[in-house]
């Protein structure tokens, strides 16, 4: 009998034991477990205002590149003149002084052939001048300034390649207009 109740006496001690280690455990895990919960929670928090500032920076950008952009880079001009122009190849010199558009004449390969004009704009601008077309044409000044109603005379030469045939040749000059 009293082996018996050293027994018991021993078991309740152990079971005592290991209800408190449970309860320390389970407080541990359950300290553990709002932890761990609390910093997944700060986690998300934090991926959601990073995610949040990147989408801010985005719109910034593209809002700041959309505003450089169309102030600065794509202007539109106010007005465009197209002026074409034809010349002659052929073996003598020929001059014509017709004023419906611009006519260098005419000359052999190889020669240069020059015109003027004066260019008025119809309020204050930033002139660019351009061509397309045949022969190599050169303008002294392509970009400029323009008050209302000043004039400015503009040289042009025309290079007549040396290899080119014999004929009629023809081409554009445009002149865009831009607010200052």
């Amino acid at each position: 009998m009293k082996i018996e109740m050293m027994v018991n006496k021993m078991s309740k001690q152990v079971k005592k034991q290991t209800k408190s280690k449970g309860k320390k455990q389970t407080k541990n895990t359950v300290k553990k477990s709002i932890k761990k919960q609390g910093d997944s929670q700060s986690k998300k928090d934090s991926s959601l205002r990073l995610v949040v500032l990147l989408v801010i920076i985005a719109f910034l950008c593209v809002g700041i590149t959309a505003m450089i952009y169309g102030s600065f880079i794509v202007k539109k001009p106010f007005e465009v003149q197209v002026l074409p122009y034809d010349f002659v190849v052929k073996n003598t010199v020929a001059f014509n002084l017709d004023t419906d558009i611009m006519h260098f004449g005419g000359s052999a390969p190889g020669r240069l052939l020059q015109r003027s004009l004066n260019l008025t704009s119809p309020k204050d601008a930033l002139v660019h001048v351009d061509w397309s077309g045949d022969g190599v044409l050169v303008v002294d000044d392509n970009d400029f300034y323009l008050q209302e109603s000043e004039s400015k005379e503009i040289m042009f030469s025309l290079y007549i390649p040396s290899e080119i045939a014999l004929g009629n040749y023809s081409g554009e000059i445009v002149f865009s207009f831009y607010d200052s």
